[in-house]
């Protein structure tokens, strides 16, 4: 497509700020002590991540250029946007009940959209190969065959009401970004 899909995180309250101070003070802890991690997100808290991330890593040039998570009944669905040759954009939308456990995929895709439509034969079964190779959990990093798994950390992953949980696994719990200018995070400040 000519044009990335529109994403807008939207602003978050005190509560969820305070929320997610206190979930980065918890990977920090786990991280430093080499233990497991839990965490548990409401899709907007995801969506400031995200997009704080996408943020980031534009400026180095990555392919993702928007995404975001929501619910619809039972239904989870994410959405992102990837820069393709020539200027142009692959808008996806994946719908279902996203799902790990042990690095393992256990979840369901129940519809796939590029470009607001059903992909075309050979994508779909593209798809299908990427989607048991993460149910085997043979999805490499950067495609090497010797590369770890990309999902390998994982313990958990899975949608409880409104929100997402997250098990990681004490070997694998990800390395916490440092603040800018160093030191420890400071706590948000309260809107009044």
């Amino acid at each position: 497509e000519a044009q990335p899909a529109a994403y807008t995180a939207a602003p978050l309250t005190p509560q969820q700020q305070g929320e997610l101070f206190q979930m980065e003070m918890a990977h920090r802890k786990a991280y430093a002590e080499k233990k497991e991690w839990e965490v548990s997100f409401t899709p907007e808290q995801i969506n400031a991540i995200i997009a704080d991330q996408i943020k980031k890593k534009n400026n180095k040039n990555d392919k993702v250029v928007g995404a975001d998570l929501h619910f619809e009944g039972e239904k989870t669905v994410v959405r992102f946007t990837l820069e393709a040759e020539g200027g142009k954009f692959l808008n996806v939308e994946l719908r279902g009940d996203p799902a790990f456990e042990n690095g393992l995929f256990k979840g369901d895709i129940d519809s796939v959209k590029l470009a607001g439509k059903e992909p075309q034969f050979l994508l779909r079964k593209w798809l299908g190969l990427v989607v048991d190779a993460a149910r085997q959990g043979q999805l490499k990093e950067n495609n090497d065959p010797k590369g770890k798994d990309v999902f390998e950390g994982l313990k958990l992953v899975r949608r409880e009401g409104e929100r997402i949980r997250i098990i990681f696994d004490a070997n694998h719990v990800p390395e916490p970004e440092k603040p800018e200018g160093g030191g420890t995070p400071e706590a948000p400040k309260p809107n009044f």
